[in-house]
């Protein structure tokens, strides 16, 4: 099936859960897709409809439970930067 094709019926079926789609040039046959659902029985039935059409070999869920970000490690990223930078005036 055409690259074109496939991207487009997985934008169709996924368009309100999809948060990005990733494909590379080394792995033509590979799509990484990040989404988000409600729970894990409709991230189940999303995966089963893939698989269904016959576009994909397999369809492989990874699943992230929580993600947090702290405003700390950031702060310290900047601070890091500017510090770098005063060195160098």
């Amino acid at each position: 099936m055409q690259k074109e094709k496939v991207a487009i019926e997985t934008i169709k079926r996924l368009s309100s859960n999809a948060v990005r789609t990733l494909s590379f040039s080394n792995m033509p046959n590979q799509m990484i897709v990040t989404m988000w659902t409600n729970n894990m029985r409709e991230m189940q039935e999303i995966c089963r409809g893939l698989e269904e059409t016959g576009m994909f070999a397999s369809v492989i869920p990874n699943v992230i439970r929580d993600a947090r970000y702290y405003d700390e490690h950031y702060s310290k990223i900047f601070e890091e930067f500017l510090r770098a930078s005063k060195r160098r005036s």
